[in-house]
């Protein structure tokens, strides 16, 4: 009823679902009669329902004409009587069919399914016998050690349940919190694990294990160096001196920063609060004489280190935020005289009675990207405490900066770290050859940092298909994006043979988890890819390639350039022209759930003062709530818009 004659004809092919033998019986002797061809199947696992499945289509038109509808495959002979079984072969039936990915993670045999009045399935039932039945089953801890990881643990994923066998990285661990899990690590059992170690054991037992074997290792405890009138360079030191040297009167290697405050700002307690963070931290105290031709820090005292805080009042001005921000930009590319103190400038500039702008220059030979959030958090604490006429936190720090620097080149005189330097020895055996992705215009004779960036915000169902592969092909996040980012680099090359720049931290130990100073090495992270590879087989190598740059993650990048007698270009970086770094941190310190709070004040980011890249092109990868971030950093006088725009689309 209801359906004319002509349309029957356009009806091909039907499912009906139908639930007696009598009703399925009418319903197939009124499709023959209308041409078409029925069967009946009763599914085995269906039969708790009682629910017949009528299968109907026209006989073909044409010669050689099919339908589309076949009779359903046959399961295998299911052996009822015992459940494991049943979905043991159910479980292997259904791989047998789909992808990895749409496998379920959870099977749940029923002696029936639960109905509604109507002879439906009742959902609500369903998810009751889900929700009671399908409990996740948690392998508890079996000793203490176990159970003070699991702690850790946490605290640091945040989760109130911790099942000893999960992997870490599918538990809601990335690569920022593994480094916090490292630190709580080390601090709570006196080892010295590496950030590495963690990607090989990636579970609460396996941890556990892993800490037994390795508590008080006296090898990595970085202890007070010997007082002396100068130390030895880090090489990160090393690194920057050496480019300061070659640029001369560079801001390349400057780190800018600026804050808009709006209230009344007490540039007095400012001052103070900065000066109390000078005298904690030996780094902002820290210049680099040569001694008989060699470069050494040496800390000056507090008493010889009072910073005076320029203030520009912009009140009278008519256009103050312009001005302000012609300033901010002088201000981003001043330079600095390693062998002078201070390294690093603050500015304040009033533009109204209620409206203030702090600019902070800093040298990255004394910083990372990390010491500027530690500056901030101070700073914001300082000022606090003293607006609030209460003392400022007394708390000391174990150790300095230059006690890492004596620690670091010690480990290297003592060979500790051959093994490392034998790996990445190896990678460069043959040296790749450089411009991974071919400049449009001529590179300058200098080295240049000009500037100009695009972002990408990708969409949530992007980010989905994305996670989902990832955890089919079990990637860290990072190894995945970077694996995505290498894919991208060549597919806008000739090349199969790259190499991406990674700055790495080497905050692996609790001692400098609160330490400003520059604490970054660069991974140059070599891939081979071959055409004929499939895709499992490219992420399965560069999981590899990855892997394997974190675990010789210590091995100094300056060192392996002179190891390798690499010319030092003065127009590019060595070994590597492309770049990326991945943050999982918000990088907007000052929004958020965990954004930074100044007394009776309303903060916020001023504009960015200017652009600059150290490489010919730089991924940048912001993890956020809602989404991944992209920020494509690329050489303006090397790439013009219209070629940064063809990569940054595919």
């Amino acid at each position: 009823e209801g359906i004319s004659l002509d349309d029957w004809a356009k009806i091909r092919q039907l499912i009906i679902e139908v639930k007696n033998k009598e009703v399925g019986r009418e319903v197939m002797d009124l499709l023959e009669t209308k041409g078409y061809s029925c069967y009946e199947k009763v599914h085995p696992l269906m039969a708790g329902l009682a629910v017949i499945m009528i299968y109907a289509h026209l006989d073909p038109r044409e010669p050689g004409e099919t339908t589309l509808i076949e009779k359903p495959t046959q399961l295998p002979h299911l052996r009822w009587f015992n459940r494991e079984i049943l979905k043991q072969e159910v479980i292997d039936y259904v791989k047998g069919h789909l992808p990895n990915y749409m496998i379920p993670d959870h099977w749940l045999v029923l002696d029936h399914i639960p109905t509604t009045r109507h002879g439906k399935a009742d959902k609500k039932k369903l998810q009751h016998l889900v929700a009671t039945q399908l409990a996740p089953s948690v392998n508890q801890v079996s000793n203490k050690t176990e159970a003070d990881v699991a702690r850790i643990w946490k605290e640091v994923l945040g989760i109130e349940e911790i099942d000893v066998t999960a992997n870490f990285f599918q538990v809601g661990g990335h690569s920022l919190k593994a480094t916090k899990l490292i630190v709580a690590l080390n601090k709570s059992f006196g080892t010295q694990l590496k950030l590495s170690q963690i990607f090989e054991k990636s579970t609460v037992r396996e941890q556990a294990v892993l800490v037994d074997a390795n508590t008080n290792e006296e090898l990595w405890k970085i202890k007070p160096a010997p007082d002396a009138g100068s130390y030895a360079l880090s090489r990160a030191q090393q690194r920057f001196w050496i480019m300061e040297l070659v640029e001369q009167k560079t801001y390349a290697s400057n780190m800018p920063g600026s804050v808009k405050f709006s209230g009344i700002l007490d540039t007095a307690a400012i001052s103070t609060a900065i000066n109390f963070l000078i005298a904690k931290h030996e780094s902002l105290r820290t210049i680099f004489p040569t001694v008989k031709g060699v470069p050494r820090q040496v800390i000056l005292s507090p008493d010889h280190t009072k910073l005076k805080i320029d203030q520009v009042d912009l009140t009278g001005n008519p256009e103050p935020l312009k001005v302000a921000k012609e300033i901010a930009i002088k201000e981003a590319k001043v330079t600095f005289d390693l062998t002078s103190w201070p390294l690093f400038k603050v500015k304040v500039l009033r533009l109204n009675s209620d409206l203030y702008i702090l600019l902070f220059t800093i040298h990255h030979i004394v910083s990372d990207g990390r010491s500027l959030e530690i500056i901030v958090e101070e700073m914001m604490a300082n000022y606090n405490a003293i607006i609030e006429e209460k003392p400022m936190s007394q708390k000391s720090l174990q150790i300095q900066y230059k006690d890492f620097a004596t620690w670091q080149n010690d480990l290297l005189k003592n060979g500790s770290l051959k093994t490392q330097e034998q790996y990445w020895l190896s990678q460069f055996m043959n040296m790749p050859v450089a411009e991974i992705i071919t400049p449009e215009f001529q590179r300058p004779n200098t080295f240049t940092t000009a500037g100009a960036n695009v972002e990408i915000m990708l969409q949530n169902e992007t980010i989905y298909r994305a996670l989902r592969t990832r955890e089919r092909y079990d990637m860290t996040e990072f190894a995945f994006i970077f694996a995505m980012i290498n894919l991208v680099v060549l597919c806008h090359s000739d090349r199969t043979d790259t190499t991406i720049g990674v700055p790495f931290s080497t905050r692996d130990n609790e001692l400098l988890e609160e330490q400003i100073g520059n604490y970054l090495n660069l991974l140059a992270i070599r891939s081979q890819s071959e055409e004929q590879m499939t895709f499992k087989e490219y992420l399965s190598n560069i999981r590899q390639v990855v892997y394997d740059a974190f675990q010789n993650n210590s091995y100094p990048f300056d060192l392996l350039i002179e190891k390798l007698e690499v010319e030092q270009y003065r127009n590019r970086m060595p070994l590597f022209d492309i770049g990326f770094t991945f943050n999982h941190a918000n990088r907007l310190l000052f929004e958020g759930k965990d954004r930074k709070i100044f007394k009776n004040l309303t903060v916020e980011l001023f504009e960015k003062t200017y652009q600059s890249v150290k490489a010919d092109i730089w991924f940048n990868c912001y993890v956020q709530e809602d989404g991944y971030k992209f920020n494509l950093e690329y050489n303006s006088i090397l790439f013009s818009e219209n070629r940064i725009a063809q990569i940054s689309a595919t």
